[in-house]
């Protein structure tokens, strides 16, 4: 079977050598007639500009994985211990090892494991993982120049305007819900907000998305905080600031 570049060859040579209509060599190519228009346009642009249109240079890349040995048997050894692609990059974070998914994922396949089966409850929580990437403490997020990257998404961000929009920032800060010294009312309504915007899922039985900076973004802060935090936050809202919210907001 031809490659597009072939193919893309054998159309400009039909219409440009043998002298078939644009009509017929579009038609031979299996082109539409707008698209084979377009190859000839990209055709004359790189003739123009000095291209080779048909034998470009090709960019190899690197001859050999920049991973080291220690780490590809570490990631080996996690694996073996039944650790998902996931759960090993957060014990590789631990160790201060940024490797990224795709990474673990295609040194798994290159020593031959494949995808662990789907796994109960039970199975992933069994999996130990170190001590020290306990989730960090949530406080403020301080504003700086800086890169994360988002295990779960970044879904929940898009919602800001709207919620601007609607007035909820302001609602929540007259309803009078609770904060505490550290998390004010606004970040723990918002935190609720964030896990809802992901989705139907129950997170209370996820042991990852506390770890999440897009999701403690959302929230004002640095992460959202643990489960245990946010159900024991839930038993102190009163249905009078339940109330005064709903009078408060423009959803209303």
């Amino acid at each position: 079977m031809a490659t597009p570049a072939h193919r893309r060859y054998e159309a400009l040579r039909t219409f440009y050598y043998e002298g078939l209509s644009a009509t017929e060599a579009a038609s031979k190519a299996g082109y539409s007639p707008q698209y084979f228009k377009k190859v000839r346009t990209e055709f004359s642009q790189q003739l123009r500009d000095g291209a080779n249109p048909f034998f470009p240079l090709q960019k190899t890349g690197p001859k050999k994985r920049s991973t080291s040995v220690k780490v590809i048997n570490l990631i080996v050894a996690y694996r073996k211990r039944n650790y998902s692609i996931n759960d090993i990059k957060v014990a590789l974070d631990a160790e201060g090892l940024k490797i990224s998914i795709d990474t673990i994922d295609q040194i798994l396949k290159d020593e031959g494991f494949a995808p662990l089966p789907k796994r109960t409850r039970q199975e992933r929580l069994s999996v130990t993982i170190p001590k020290k990437i306990d989730a960090p403490r949530s406080v403020s997020l301080e504003v700086k120049d800086e890169d994360f990257n988002t295990e779960i998404g970044a879904g929940p961000l898009v919602f800001l305007p709207l919620l601007e929009e609607l007035g909820i920032i302001d609602a929540i800060r007259k309803s009078g819900f609770p904060g505490t010294s550290e998390i004010d009312d606004m970040q723990s309504v918002l935190s609720f907000l964030a896990l809802k915007l992901m989705g139907g899922v129950r997170w209370s039985y996820d042991t990852k998305w506390n770890f999440d900076r897009a999701l403690g973004l959302f929230a004002g802060l640095n992460v959202l905080p643990k489960a245990t935090t946010l159900s024991t936050y839930s038993y102190r809202i009163t249905r009078s600031q339940n109330r005064e919210f709903r009078n408060s907001s423009a959803l209303y």
